[in-house]
């Protein structure tokens, strides 16, 4: 069985291209638009952007331990995410948990024969058509997806995702996916979009939104998840007596599984890259002609600083003059615009992309990185600095935007 008429496909970050390709199926219209809700939209009602560091050195015989999380209750376990966006449109979220295999498809086929498509929480390595290997580490395990359509006597599950096509998997690997991190409980999301949404109503999910990316950035839930976190990374970057000081977790190749996950994670890890900054300029620029506050118009151009500066903070941790570096960041890329331009038809290329990534990596591990102990500190010297001057514009934006708010 599949949905007649699902033709919604595309955007930048899996959750919110979910919750926007989802509401337009239904038939939702932004009346301030008059057109489906846009994923910037949804990004700043959901709590918009977030600053942070994590860092798990735990992980690293696996990956380099280090995430840049960028937007907000990205490392939930729940579906905190959409219900806080779904809620503040006046909409309540039917979640559905089970830890059966069997009850968990049966809820799918349910729901797709009463025409609504299903929100599935995944584990993101699990997916094959994402070429994600295990070794990238913990933090890239969640992931979103749309089921559109199911073919048992085929053995297929048709997905929507940030591809601009229809994506087919096994229904071993789908269930495979679902049951990858026990803590996701099969959890599957569905809702009825609102049949109308006032001016007033939407005006009022934009303030809210604003306010929760404010409050939830003076008040983080935990420290690394904030400026103070940020500020830590600048400093441990380049302390030697620190226990967590790069050059002491990083000796020789591993520094660059820790910057290619730096980058990563800035760009090319569904963050529409800049950090999610120009996405939320977007919310801003939108915002703004919705409400008739030309002042949050002005601060949206804080927020397009913030996202280039990022992406030359990105750049700089692989520094084009080093081929590998230059390589891997050429790979990151690919892997993540083909997938994005191309859906299915891509794939190959994604693949092979993601394969090389894992060829240069095992090259560059034998190696002391980047070019010996004098210029590796020279660089994080380097990187450290950028960081401070970012944090400096992260506070300055923050600060505009409080003040109108």
């Amino acid at each position: 069985m599949k949905l007649k008429g699902f033709e919604h496909f595309g955007g930048k970050h899996w959750e919110t291209t979910c919750l926007k390709n989802m509401l337009a199926y239904q038939g939702f219209i932004a009346p301030h638009t008059k057109q489906p809700l846009s994923e910037a939209m949804i990004l700043g009602m959901a709590g918009g952007i977030t600053p942070g560091y994590s860092f798990c050195p735990s992980v690293l015989n696996y990956a380099g331990g280090i995430f840049i999380p960028g937007r907000s209750r990205l490392f939930s376990t729940t579906a905190e995410y959409a219900s806080v966006f779904l809620n503040r449109l006046g909409v309540t979220p039917k979640v559905h948990e089970t830890g059966g295999k069997k009850a968990a498809l049966n809820h799918i086929k349910e729901s797709l024969k009463t025409g609504n498509p299903v929100m599935v929480y995944c584990c993101k390595p699990a997916l094959p058509y994402l070429h994600t290997p295990l070794i990238y580490g913990a933090y890239k395990w969640s992931h979103t997806v749309i089921v559109h359509g199911l073919d048992e006597t085929n053995n297929e599950v048709h997905l929507a995702d940030v591809a601009s096509t229809s994506l087919t998997i096994s229904l071993e690997d789908f269930a495979e996916a679902r049951t990858r991190v026990p803590s996701y409980k099969n959890r599957a999301l569905t809702f009825d979009a609102p049949k109308s949404l006032t001016l007033k109503k939407l005006k009022q999910a934009v303030m809210e939104g604003i306010q929760d990316y404010l409050h939830l950035s003076n008040h983080p839930t935990m420290k690394t998840f904030s400026l103070q976190g940020l500020e830590q990374w600048a400093t441990l970057m380049t302390n030697d007596k620190n226990q967590k000081g790069w050059r002491r977790v990083y000796p020789d190749g591993k520094l660059f599984l820790a910057l290619r996950d730096v980058f990563d994670s800035i760009e090319t890890l569904g963050t529409g890259g800049g950090l999610y900054r120009h996405l939320y300029a977007d919310f801003l620029e939108e915002a703004s002609t919705l409400s008739g506050l030309k002042s949050l118009g002005k601060v949206a151009t804080h927020y397009r600083h913030l996202g280039n500066g990022w992406t030359e903070f990105a750049e700089a941790c692989l520094p084009d003059q080093q081929k590998i570096s230059k390589d891997t960041k050429a790979c990151l890329r690919l892997k993540e615009s083909t997938l994005i331009q191309y859906g299915e038809q891509g794939l190959e290329k994604a693949a092979k992309a993601s394969r090389e990534i894992e060829r240069l990596e095992k090259t560059v591990l034998k190696k002391v990185y980047p070019w010996g102990e004098k210029r590796t500190l020279e660089l994080l010297e380097s990187l450290s600095e950028q960081l401070k001057e970012l944090i400096v514009m992260e506070k300055e934006a923050l600060t505009a935007l409080t003040k109108i708010i």
